[in-house]
């Protein structure tokens, strides 16, 4: 290990100059005018790793989001890792509140600027660095398959299609996904439970058109009032959602998880005062952590329709259309909570209403043991690289991949990486610190290391149970 950490130390300066010349490319995947650049985004990841003489595939794609995919093998007696990451990042709008160009990489002090630094392009580079340091210093511990999308931040779509078709394609002993990092900083983290999603939308119809309050107002009905009036009874006064069966099949953390997150020491003053807020709210009971990470919420997103712009106008409004969304945790399926929000709808609708309830996308959620041999290997190597003790988290939102890798592939999935609460992800100013990212590298290098030794001792072992 020694002369791979030595071989990326003395590489520095030109990988910081590839890094930002990958992310010098706008690679958008929500925006059609940015396709060209996704899929120079793509070609340029798929030269990369040729150069380190992997087999390599670009994988077109009809949306212009190619898959790369690349592999090394041959290591006998050696377990394969499957890497993933996603080279497309958000759009970067709004650009006046930008301190420097997003596509124009920028260091300032210890920090690279760029969107995509931390989400997710600075993690992927950080991979290539670690396994080109191998490969140049007497080669890889294991065996290594790399799977990276470009549609992350938009549908997932591509992915999702391709890795229930390539099943044999992709089989590995255990999967990295560098999309996360730490808890705060000075805090290494592994993610061991990630929240499903439920997006749906609604939306309410009342007259043929748009009508004069003062002709019509009291006798025709106005989706607005529906809206509000179903919406707002979706809570009880305890925070509770009111959708029959919610929580039938919410599946509590273990005593052992939850007492180590009351060791992160999460005061809900401090939060409150992080976001800006006055305070906090939420499902009465459970701690701050617990809201977030382990219960299930029910969140508006936005209510379209009617009249918004500056002045008055009387109208009744002829629709209204509601975006929502529910956060999922183990063991709460998509499909039957979306059966039952789209009952309770149609139920307590009033019969002057039409309504319709399309569900627009879902991912379930998951969550691994932090006993998992894997896991263990991770926490190891991020220990050793960053100095500090690893803490074991959950993440309150989706990484809809995590869960269709280990699904459909069978396999123990470490989510980790060096991102900081603070890297502003999906928001102006996204940076990444370039000590942990060089760090970051050491890990990874020890993580192939230490997988190789955790993996070969479990199979004389039993997993030890949460």
């Amino acid at each position: 290990m020694d002369r791979a950490f030595a071989y990326a130390h003395e590489h520095r300066d030109q990988y910081l100059e590839e890094l930002r010349e990958w992310l010098r490319i706008p690679s958008v995947s929500a925006l059609p005018e940015h396709d060209a650049d996704c899929e120079r985004a793509a070609q340029w990841l798929g030269d990369r790793l040729q150069r380190m003489e992997m087999r390599v595939e670009v994988i077109p794609s009809a949306r212009h989001h190619p898959l790369v995919y690349a592999e090394r093998l041959g290591v006998p007696d050696a377990p394969t890792v499957l890497i993933y990451g996603h080279y497309d990042v958000q759009p970067p709008d709004p650009l006046e509140l930008w301190d420097s160009p997003p596509f124009e990489p920028t260091v300032r002090g210890d920090r690279l600027y760029a969107r995509g630094a931390s989400d997710d392009k600075g993690q992927v580079f950080a991979v290539m660095v670690a396994l080109e340091a191998l490969l140049a210093t007497g080669g890889l511990p294991v065996n290594v398959k790399v799977l990276v999308e470009g549609e992350e931040e938009s549908s997932g779509a591509e992915i999702s299609a391709y890795v229930p078709r390539h099943r044999r394609k992709l089989a590995a002993d255990c999967a990295l996904v560098m999309d996360s990092g730490f808890f705060d900083r000075g805090i290494p983290a592994i993610t061991v439970g990630l929240r499903g999603i439920l997006y749906e939308e609604v939306t309410w119809q009342g007259p043929e058109t748009d009508l004069h309050s003062g002709l019509y107002g009291g006798a025709a009905p106005n989706p607005f009032h529906e809206a509000v009036r179903l919406l707002g009874d979706l809570w009880d006064r305890r925070g509770r959602v009111r959708i029959p069966g919610f929580y039938r099949r919410v599946r509590l953390p273990e005593e052992e998880e939850r007492h180590r997150w009351q060791a992160l020491r999460v005061e809900e003053a401090a939060l409150a005062n992080r976001i800006g807020a006055r305070g906090l709210v939420g499902e009465a009971g459970f701690s701050v952590l617990e809201r977030l990470w382990a219960r299930p919420t029910f969140e508006i997103h936005g209510l379209g329709g009617g009249f918004t712009g500056p002045g008055a106008k009387t109208v009744l409004p002829a629709r209204c259309t509601a975006k929502v969304s529910m956060r999922l945790v183990p063991d709460q399926d998509p499909e039957q909570i979306h059966r039952a929000f789209e009952r309770y709808i149609l139920r307590k609708t009033h019969p002057a209403y039409r309504v319709e309830i399309r569900k627009l996308y879902a991912g379930r959620p998951w969550a691994i043991s932090p006993h998992e041999p894997a896991v263990q290997a991770a926490a190891r190597a991020w220990r050793e690289a960053y100095g500090a003790e690893v803490q074991f988290i959950r993440q309150g939102g989706s990484v809809p991949v995590v869960e269709l890798l280990a699904r459909t592939l069978k396999l123990p999935v470490v989510v980790t990486g060096f991102g900081l609460p603070d890297d502003n992800l999906h928001a102006p100013n996204e940076k990444v610190e370039l000590p942990l990212l060089w760090r970051g590298v050491e890990a990874v290098i020890r993580f192939f290391h230490h997988v190789r030794e955790a993996l070969r001792a479990s199979q004389a072992e039993p997993l030890k149970p949460l």
